[in-house]
């Protein structure tokens, strides 16, 4: 048994976690006390969860501990996804899990692979693939008292907000794994409400740049880099198309290089601060 919280606040055992999600169900059930908790704290974060036992959810993970210490059989609705995964990787897989979930429950909403944090009220997306780099210059914002929305997703509506979808931040150590961390552990705040986007920044790391080195874009190819970078495709969704373009028509949009994520990070502050 695990120990989670309960719907009154208090704690009491449980076999698993339960999480309601906008569109989905999510539950998570396994043989490691210590592994659900730790998906009880990572997983969708801002989001209550409940016991699993007895509720049947559209998403059905399931973990079991095998013979290696610290390894696990990974389950998704009684398929197998993963054997002898270490606890940090079986937690991306996880998350990986409820955000394609998430995409696919989408209802007239954009999704864009970017890093997104506010600054005084406006949003600054930045686009990127995985690797990129993208969680690291938000975890370096942050730090500058810019408010967390996600390290992985811009969920972009009709009107040109960015909607928070703040789920742990996954910081590569130990070599590629990634290893979750809230924003709070960061003494981040976390944002609540959607923002209109002010900026978005198309990076690519140079270790020989000094700070920011970025040409503004139109319109046009503003929206053509953030097709690039969303997981829908727009021959299935064509409905896409129109919140992309009513974030690029409110926004500016630059593409460049940048240097470390510190000195990146301050001119980017100052970047949005003189735009309109």
């Amino acid at each position: 048994m695990a120990v989670g919280r309960t719907e009154d606040g208090g704690f009491s055992e449980m076999q698993g976690v339960f999480i309601d999600a906008p569109g989905f169900s999510l539950s998570v059930t396994g043989d490691c006390p210590e592994t659900l908790e730790t998906v009880r704290r990572y997983l969708l974060p801002w989001l209550p969860r409940r016991s699993a036992q007895g509720r049947s959810a559209d998403v059905r993970v399931s973990l079991t501990r095998n013979a290696a210490p610290g390894r696990f059989e990974v389950r998704l609705n009684d398929r197998v996804i993963g054997e002898n995964e270490s606890l940090p990787y079986l937690l991306n897989l996880i998350q990986q899990s409820a955000d394609d979930c998430m995409i696919r429950n989408l209802d007239r909403q954009a999704v864009v692979h970017a890093g997104v944090v506010t600054y005084h009220g406006r949003a600054i997306v930045l686009p990127g693939s995985s690797g990129s780099g993208k969680t690291r210059m938000v975890q370096e914002l942050l730090g500058r008292g810019a408010e967390y929305s996600s390290d992985e997703y811009a969920i972009l509506d009709m009107r040109g907000n960015v909607h928070p979808y703040p789920r742990a931040l996954m910081i590569r150590k130990d070599g590629d794994e990634q290893h979750p961390l809230l924003a709070s552990e960061l003494n981040a705040r976390v944002r609540t409400q959607p923002a209109p986007v002010a900026l978005f920044l198309f990076l690519r790391y140079d270790a020989g740049a000094a700070g920011l080195d970025a040409v503004r874009l139109d319109r046009s190819d503003a929206l053509i880099r953030l097709l690039q970078n969303s997981p829908q495709i727009l021959e299935e969704n064509p409905a896409v198309l129109e919140p992309l373009k009513a974030a690029v028509s409110r926004a500016d949009s630059f593409a460049g290089v940048r240097g470390e994520s510190g000195s990146a990070a301050a001119e980017i502050l100052r970047l949005i601060e003189n735009v309109k």
